[in-house]
């Protein structure tokens, strides 16, 4: 018997979720966490899951993207 079991296509992610990604393309419909600046309306969804918890963007049309530049994500209350 194999050890190695082919992975499933099965996919999960939810709006707001972070991914760590190997790949050398970006997948569509998913945005880097770079801090940029994203439109409020056109990412309606993504705002109400966020907010401006990485920063306000413009003030009043557009919100930021976390900014893992050089950096990893962590779990709350590590390290």
């Amino acid at each position: 018997m194999s050890l190695i079991q082919p992975m499933g296509t099965t996919q999960i992610s939810l709006l707001g979720m972070v991914i760590m990604y190997a790949g050398t393309e970006i997948p569509a419909d998913w945005a880097v966490c770079d801090g940029s600046a994203m439109d409020r309306v056109a990412y309606g969804p993504l705002f109400g899951v966020i907010g401006t918890t990485y920063g306000p963007g413009d003030g009043s049309s557009t919100f930021n993207l976390p900014d893992f530049r050089g950096r990893s994500p962590m779990g709350d209350g590590v390290g």
